[in-house]
């Protein structure tokens, strides 16, 4: 039996991330020769084939395109669970949960660290998630 003094945790896509003092932010790959961003980082671009770019933060509000609320999910995750594509400047589409149920199209979101899931051995899952800016 797990307990909370016992409870495991573990974070996922910890090489996407950053974090800081001001919280934690995605990295992202810009092609030097095309100047296209992509996440996840990428390290030969899909538009011009080079290998010449660079990782920088992904800076800023996203804005929610599109999204979905789960009823039903998998064992491991919490329903309901809501799922949306966030755009960000420089045309980055990023998908991730979102906290919190206040959610609508174009709402402006941050991105934070938090519970994604629980491994069916009890392990605590956190990654990066989207919370609306209130």
């Amino acid at each position: 039996m797990i307990t909370m003094e016992t409870k495991q945790q573990r974070i996922y896509g910890e090489e996407w991330m950053e974090q800081t003092s001001e919280g934690v932010s995605l990295i992202v790959s810009e092609c030097q020769s095309c100047g296209s961003n992509w996440f996840p980082k990428k390290e030969i671009c899909p538009d011009c084939f080079s290998t010449d770019y660079r990782t920088k933060p992904l800076e800023g509000e996203g804005e929610i395109y599109s999204f979905t609320t789960l009823t039903v999910t998998s064992k491991e995750f919490q329903a309901p669970l809501t799922i949306a594509y966030i755009d960000y400047p420089g045309n980055v589409r990023v998908c991730g949960q979102i906290e919190g149920d206040k959610v609508g199209i174009g709402e402006k979101v941050e991105i934070v660290l938090g519970k994604i899931a629980e491994d069916r051995d009890g392990t605590d899952v956190y990654s990066y998630k989207f919370k609306v800016v209130e």
